[in-house]
C-alpha cells in the first residue's frame, strides 16, 4: 500500500509490543518505505490528529476495542477526514469464532525463520465478547526458538453492523466481502 501512495506520510498506530516488533521487523526490508512510515506505540483511540488526514486502514483494529471505543474511534475519523476520503476496514472472519482449540490460525516466514500462531483457549464471555489465548511459536526449522502467550480479548462484530453504523454516520459504504468493507465520507 506504501509504494501505491509515493508521496505520503504514513502513521500506523500498534500498542501491542510483540505486533509492533514484527511489524519494524518486515518493515526493515523495504527501504523504498521506512522512512516514511511511523510506527506509533500507542493506541488509535489515544492518538491526537494534528491534521486532516487523507485515507485510513483499520486491518483488525476494531475488534479490539469495545463498542464504545469504537464508535469514538469511527467518530474521530470522520472528525478528521476529508470528503470523499476511504477507510479500509477489515474483520475478524467469523469463522474463528468457532475454531477449535489448538488450530494453527497462520504461518508467516521472516529469514530462515517460521512464525505460528495457535488458539490455546477461547471462551465466550458475553453476547459478541471473546477472549482467546493465543501462543506464538517460532521455529528454525523444526526447533522451537521462542514461544509467547498472548491473551487477547474480542468485540466482534459483522460487516453489516459496521457498515449500518457508518451508514447513520453519513458514510458511502459497500462491503468487499465477509470481512472487508469500504466507507467513504460524504460530507
Amino acid at each position: 500500500m506504501a509504494n501505491m501512495i509515493c508521496d505520503k506520510e504514513i502513521i500506523a498506530l500498534e500498542p501491542s509490543a510483540y505486533m509492533r516488533t514484527a511489524f519494524m521487523a518486515r518493515l526493515m526490508e523495504h527501504n523504498e518505505v521506512k522512512e516514511r512510515i511511523s510506527l506509533l506505540p500507542i493506541d488509535v483511540g489515544k492518538y491526537s490528529f494534528r491534521d486532516k488526514i487523507s485515507g485510513v486502514m483499520c486491518m483488525g483494529v476494531l475488534g479490539h476495542l469495545k463498542r464504545d471505543e469504537q464508535e469514538k474511534l469511527l467518530y474521530k475519523l470522520d472528525k478528521n477526514l476529508n470528503i470523499n476520503v476511504p477507510i479500509l476496514i477489515e474483520l475478524l472472519e467469523p469463522k474463528f469464532l468457532v475454531a477449535p482449540v489448538g488450530s494453527r490460525i497462520s504461518v508467516a516466514t521472516q529469514g530462515r525463520l517460521r512464525y505460528e500462531t495457535y488458539i490455546t483457549d477461547i471462551k465466550q464471555v458475553g453476547m459478541d465478547q471473546w477472549t482467546w489465548r493465543l501462543t506464538y511459536k517460532v521455529f528454525c526449522g523444526k526447533n522451537i526458538v521462542s514461544t509467547v502467550d498472548s491473551l487477547m480479548s474480542w468485540n466482534y462484530q459483522s460487516v453489516e453492523k459496521i457498515l449500518n453504523q457508518l451508514t447513520k454516520m453519513h458514510f458511502r459504504t459497500a462491503k468487499l466481502s465477509e470481512t472487508l468493507l469500504l466507507a467513504i465520507k460524504a460530507r
